[in-house]
């Protein structure tokens, strides 16, 4: 409402149902005197160019007779200023009576991205005046009725046409459309079955075995090929994942074939590669994608790598290594991975690898354990995690906190507050923890997978500057800086202020860093504050543009290579944001390059961004055969058969 408005008695809303005759009806308008003026600004779209709107009203008077009764269109530019776009008006000439107002509008480009601005009035002409005469309003509307051309109409349909199968986004769906998708997917990489150079393990993807479930049956407790069970009287088989889990499917991540085997709590999943002894010197390199059904929260999967002295009844059973992962509350796939180069202790010896699910003091007895695959290969796969001079970069090791908060952070979509030193990630110190500092893990299940960072715990603290405020910071005391090395710096990171999407916090001028500092420093110093001097700055800066809230992702790189001054000595790390809540989900110190990336993940890329391939029909960054399925679902559902 504006105006005079020295009474409330003269503006407001009745029903006007009983103006058309009928007494059960229920209309109700709003109503104003003169003086008064009842307004709106329209902020759910702006005005754009090419579209064709139709204004709209309906309009009454009672004790009016004589006056004018209407509603004005303006456009409003960010300084507030108003053009007048149309004034929709007329001549009272009955009480009670509706009169029904119109005009069509075609934007021109200077009030291309401006708002609209409605003002209901009536104004004293030959008739009653102020708390006599009253003003009716059944409706007052803007219709976006016209498109000047497909870019106008996916212009105001936040950036797309709207049709189910317009792959092309070209607003027809005709035979070009049917093209893409036959191009698209006769291109693309089948993900099933899994393959990998140097494998060592038999059926790696249980997709060896799909014959034995057509029908989401399990396979009666016959275990995969290549594979055995240990069981303690718990359930195990094999899972067809075709239409809920296979890979690359609508709503969940890669499990690396359309075959997964589950497992109850204390089920063991075992294979000892046969076809050869280990090695001295030879790397090798394990990884699993798993995962839980939602009855299994808070359950772990875990997948072990150990050398055996014998295939068969060993006698001898070293573990090398062991990977978990807790069941959060949604079906979520996670890679797990390792690698282990043998000694000579290790020589004519066999590897062997577990897969199992157990439980914790928090979880119940229940639920299943998913394995979508487990590879195990002499041959660094294309996407293995870089050698990383830094300790925990990813954050992974939460040990320093008790079990409850573990459990949380890797099942909850939570965050978890530094009470103590003690609490901070494993491998780092912050540099300033005053009293109004803070400091946290954040839980990273949110962010499917692929993902350029292996982890899915992030650190967030408070805001920090040049000189002032905490810092996350690590000395490096896994290798000496060695002359002539290349060495690269890089971090994913994002200024993340939720408080700025609802509109309570103003983003910065100029907008906040998130920055990694690279430092050497003397073999036994500890911090920096006796010799150092800057080596390299990875930094981002964080456009408020693009949203906050969950953070927008980036990775700021830097590299260089060391010269015979500062050989020898240590590297030292120092991290800090500028804006009230910085989260970093990995840092990297390597002496391979970053690999080449685009949007942070799937989901920023489609739903941030809006980008992705016209025949990526579930939005997974993948064109295969799923979305084709999809296709002919949606088309077979659309035509009715």
């Amino acid at each position: 409402m504006e105006g005079t408005l020295d009474n409330g008695d003269w503006h407001g809303i009745v029903n006007a149902g009983l103006w058309d005759g009928d007494n059960t009806s229920i209309e109700y308008a709003g109503f104003c005197t003169v003086g008064d003026q009842i307004t709106q600004t329209v902020i759910r779209r702006t005005i754009n160019e090419g579209i064709g709107y139709r204004f709209v009203a309906r309009v009454g008077g009672v004790d009016a007779i004589g006056n004018i009764i209407g509603v004005k269109y303006y456009a409003v530019d960010e300084s507030e200023n108003l053009t007048l776009l149309q004034d929709l008006n007329t001549t009272i000439t009955a009480n009670e009576t509706w009169n029904d107002l119109e005009w069509s509008y075609t934007p021109s480009a200077a009030h291309d991205g401006q708002s609209f601005k409605l003002v209901c009035y009536v104004e004293q002409n030959i008739g009653n005046g102020r708390g006599t005469a009253f003003a009716y309003f059944d409706f007052a509307r803007i219709n976006a009725e016209s498109f000047a051309d497909c870019d106008a109409w996916k212009d105001y349909n936040d950036g797309y046409s709207g049709l189910t199968n317009d792959f092309n986004q070209d607003c027809i769906v005709n035979l070009p459309d049917y093209q893409t998708v036959g191009q698209d997917w006769g291109m693309s990489n089948s993900p099933e079955p899994m393959s990998a150079s140097g494998q060592l393990l038999t059926n790696p993807d249980f997709y060896a075995d799909i014959d034995l479930v057509p029908n989401y049956n399990d396979s009666d407790n016959s275990a995969p090929t290549g594979w055995q069970y240990i069981s303690t009287g718990g359930t195990a088989g094999i899972w067809n994942l075709s239409e809920s889990g296979k890979a690359h499917t609508y709503g969940t991540q890669p499990a690396g074939g359309s075959v997964a085997v589950f497992l109850e709590p204390n089920d063991v999943l075992t294979q000892t590669v046969s076809s050869g002894a280990v090695v001295s010197g030879q790397t090798y390199y394990l990884s699993a994608m798993v995962a839980g059904t939602a009855e299994a929260y808070l359950n772990i999967v875990t997948v072990t790598l150990e050398r055996v002295n014998t295939p068969v009844n060993p006698t001898s059973v070293v573990e090398i290594s062991s990977q978990q992962f807790v069941i959060p509350k949604n079906t979520i796939w996670r890679r797990l991975t390792t690698e282990y180069t043998a000694d000579a202790s290790a020589a004519g010896q066999y590897l062997r690898v577990n897969c199992t699910f157990g439980t914790t003091e928090f979880s119940g007895d229940s639920g299943l354990g998913l394995i979508g695959h487990a590879s195990l290969t002499t041959v660094e796969p294309a996407d293995w995690p870089r050698d990383n001079l830094l300790s925990n970069g990813d954050f992974e090791d939460i040990s320093s906190l008790a079990l409850e908060d573990y459990l949380n952070l890797h099942t909850d979509d939570g965050y978890t507050s530094f009470v103590s030193s003690s609490d901070y990630p494993v491998g780092w110190k912050f540099a300033s923890m005053g009293t109004n500092e803070y400091a946290g893990f954040q839980c990273m299940l949110w962010a499917p997978s692929p993902q350029p960072a292996q982890g899915r715990v992030s650190v967030w603290f408070g805001n920090s500057t040049v000189t002032s405020g905490p810092r996350l910071e690590q000395k490096v005391t896994t290798e000496s800086i060695q002359n002539g090395q290349t060495y690269y710096l890089d971090m994913i990171g994002a200024i993340s202020a939720a408080n700025f999407n609802s509109g309570e916090w103003t983003w910065p001028d100029p907008a906040p860093q998130i920055v990694a500092e690279l430092y050497w420093v003397e073999p036994g110093a500890t911090d920096l504050s006796g010799n150092h001097g800057l080596i390299a700055t990875a930094s981002a800066t964080s456009d408020g543009s693009l949203g906050a809230m969950g953070g927008h992702w980036q990775m700021p790189q830097a590299s260089f290579t060391a010269g015979p001054s500062i050989a020898g000595k240590s590297f030292y790390i120092s991290i800090y944001g500028e804006a009230p809540y910085t989260t970093i989900e990995q840092v990297t110190l390597s002496k391979t390059a970053p690999p080449v990336i685009g949007p942070y993940n799937c989901y920023d890329s489609v739903i941030n961004y809006g980008l992705g391939s016209e025949a990526d029909l579930n939005d997974d960054c993948k064109v295969d055969i799923t979305d084709l399925r999809l296709f002919a679902d949606t088309w077979l559902t659309q035509v009715g058969l």
